[in-house]
């Protein structure tokens, strides 16, 4: 008796391990097609306070894709997806250029990014020994937080209107200069 408890438990977590493990990869590609369609639809607006606007509206895990998939868009990028969206550490995915190792951090933001946050993300890029650090939002930027990034040359804000160039493709993939 014992015995078929023990079977019917172990049966039962392979069960939960597999469900999980495929519902976390349609998890994905859901939010990676949902990413594909906001992209279009921001590539489509006029004015810059609109795509800012209804970037601040979509689902935080869509926005990190759309950054992916932007960096993948390009030649010499190699991009390193997360298996998960919560639990990465603050992390929402790397890259690599010339094999040299880049962090993504994105936020979507309505209100003003923490200098905690700028100090919290170079500490995770050390850990990581990356090159650099890509910090994505769509908040508001204040003094702290450009005084913390003078401190780093390690981290690449992309906000405002350099976000939204991104946003269309408009950076350097060698360099990520906008």
């Amino acid at each position: 008796m014992k015995l078929l408890i023990f079977i019917l438990l172990i049966a039962l977590i392979l069960i939960y391990i597999y469900i999980k493990r495929n519902t976390t990869k349609k998890s994905h590609a859901r939010r990676r097609k949902q990413s594909k369609q906001v992209l279009k639809k921001i590539r489509s607006f006029d004015s810059t306070g609109q795509k800012i606007a209804y970037l601040r509206k979509i689902d935080p895990f869509v926005f990190e894709e759309m950054i992916l998939d932007i960096l993948e868009e390009k030649k010499g990028i190699s991009i390193i997806r997360n298996s998960r969206y919560t639990g990465d550490g603050g992390i929402d995915g790397r890259f690599k250029i010339n094999n040299n190792l880049y962090l993504i951090q994105a936020k979507r933001y309505s209100k003003h990014i923490k200098a905690q946050d700028i100090k919290a993300f170079n500490k995770q890029i050390e850990n990581e020994k990356a090159l650099k650090g890509l910090f994505v939002h769509t908040g508001r930027t204040g003094k702290e937080v450009y005084t913390q990034l003078s401190s780093s040359k390690k981290i690449i804000l992309l906000s405002g209107d350099k976000l939204i160039s991104f946003l269309h493709g408009n950076f350097n993939a060698d360099n990520l200069t906008i």
